[in-house]
């Protein structure tokens, strides 16, 4: 019987039935209209649970927060990476009333690289909530480190596109690779044999450095904590690469049904020759591919198992480049910070890439202007919000990978760093970073002074 005959009598079937009143009464009487109206009940319950979400985080306060540390720093990428284990501990677990009635979501943060015409600040974005864990953290790192509350920077550029006097560029980054495959870590650029760690904060800052009179260049990256969930996918990819068995999930009927054989494999394995039996039965198992694998190959699975053994964020990346009409170079700006984050990449592991097809401001073909406009907006919209559920779907980096994106650069001896990169001056004691240099700092304060403690010193809470 062919697939076309097996379909036309069951659809003949449900017309017989439809035009059945007495059935359909019958059916409709006794249940029935239960398959109509519960797909009602459950968007009505999705529209009460978003509304409830809208509402608890139209009251979150955000507050942003510009971090200096002093010239002479020497501490690398590890230290950033315990700040952002310590803010791990901001994951709170929701149970089912809290997440279908009460509205509860995970907050997250931002953390930013942001070049004003060359001058170059680092600062993090977070809810009120959370500044006493943030400063904390920072300073248990950095004792000598400035915090300050500034305005918002985003505020200066227009919303909306195509505009008289500012031009925009920007996209999402994504990842080519499943997430559980690491991209290339700081641990890497430091030579083997000398020791001396060639810093890749270096490329990217002096190409921020590098922006002139009108122009801007913005680099956020959102974290989200969350649980150890997502490393179950990749115990399981670290197993097929290894050529393990998959260990198969069996449910309560089988397992059941298996109590007769294994009482039976008992039987023979002790009555009649255990060795030889259980002999029998390892050379019946998967032999394993460990052996056989090629260097590159244990490689990967080493980074992959490196990345499981740490704390993961749920990430995303987003860049935008800003200018005035006139002083807008597109070309430049956007090749120097795309390769910038190309050094981030490995052939055999994991790269970061734009993701042009969904969020990058191009359009081919038809309706080109007004659809890079929209896009314009759009992508400028998630920017100033700190969207991250907006654009390219998140993906998982961990501490390590994150502190290797993200990190106060290291001064190497012989080496000054960027001119214009934002750097405490003094100690904590003496005048404040952010006063007004030959080099104005275009990041205004939001009329809170900064710590005074002095070093060694606890810091001191700042009024908000």
């Amino acid at each position: 019987m062919s697939i076309e005959t097996v379909l036309m009598d069951i659809g003949e079937f449900f017309l017989r039935l439809a035009n059945d009143r007495l059935f359909l009464a019958h059916f409709l009487q006794n249940w029935g209209w239960a398959f109509f109206v519960w797909p009602f009940i459950w968007m009505g319950h999705m529209i009460f649970v978003y509304y409830r979400i809208a509402e608890n985080r139209s009251k979150w306060e955000w507050m942003l927060l510009a971090i200096d540390v002093p010239k002479d720093n020497e501490q690398g990428p590890r230290a950033v990476e315990n700040i952002f284990a310590q803010l791990a501990g901001a994951h709170a677990s929701q149970d089912i009333e809290e997440i279908h009635f009460g509205g509860e979501t995970q907050k997250w943060f931002s953390f930013e690289i942001v070049s004003i015409e060359g001058y170059v600040q680092f600062l993090i974005w977070t809810e009120k909530a959370y500044r006493n864990l943030i400063e904390a953290t920072i300073y248990a790192q950095y004792p000598d480190a400035e915090i300050t509350e500034v305005e918002d920077y985003t505020t200066s550029v227009p919303d909306t596109f195509p505009n008289d006097e500012w031009d925009v560029w920007g996209a999402d980054f994504k990842l080519v690779k499943q997430q559980h495959y690491p991209i290339r870590s700081h641990i890497e650029y430091e030579d083997s044999m000398s020791k001396v760690y060639h810093d890749p904060m270096t490329a990217l800052i002096e190409t921020m450095s590098r922006m002139g009179p009108g122009e801007q260049l913005w680099m956020q990256i959102l974290i989200k904590p969350i649980g150890i969930k997502w490393k179950e996918a990749g115990y399981e990819l670290v197993g097929k690469l290894a050529g393990k068995p998959k260990k198969e999930v069996m449910s309560m009927m089988g397992k059941a049904g298996k109590i007769p054989g294994q009482i039976w494999d008992g039987i023979m394995t002790h009555g009649f020759g255990g060795a030889g039996f259980e002999a029998a039965e390892k050379e019946r198992e998967m032999p394993s591919m460990l052996l056989h694998l090629t260097p590159g190959e244990k490689v990967v699975i080493e980074g992959i198992e490196r990345k499981l053994s740490k704390i993961g964020f749920s990430c995303k990346i987003r860049i935008l480049y800003v200018g005035k009409k006139g002083y807008f170079k597109k070309s430049n700006a956007v090749q120097a910070i795309v390769g910038s984050i190309k050094q981030f990449n490995t052939e055999n592991m994991n790269a970061i890439i734009p993701d042009m097809s969904k969020t990058a401001v191009t359009a081919h073909y038809v309706f080109k202007d007004q659809r890079k406009n929209w896009r314009k907006n759009r992508i400028m919209a998630w920017y100033k919000k700190r969207s991250h559920w907006a654009g390219t779907a998140e993906f998982v980096l961990n501490t390590e990978e994150l502190a290797t994106i993200w990190h106060f650069p290291v001064t190497s001896e012989g080496r000054a760093g960027a001119p214009m990169l934002s750097q405490t001056k003094a100690k904590k004691s003496e005048a404040p970073s952010y006063l007004p240099t030959e080099n104005e700092n275009p990041f205004k304060a939001s009329g809170v002074a900064p710590p005074a403690a002095g070093k060694g010193e606890a810091p001191v809470d700042l009024p908000t």
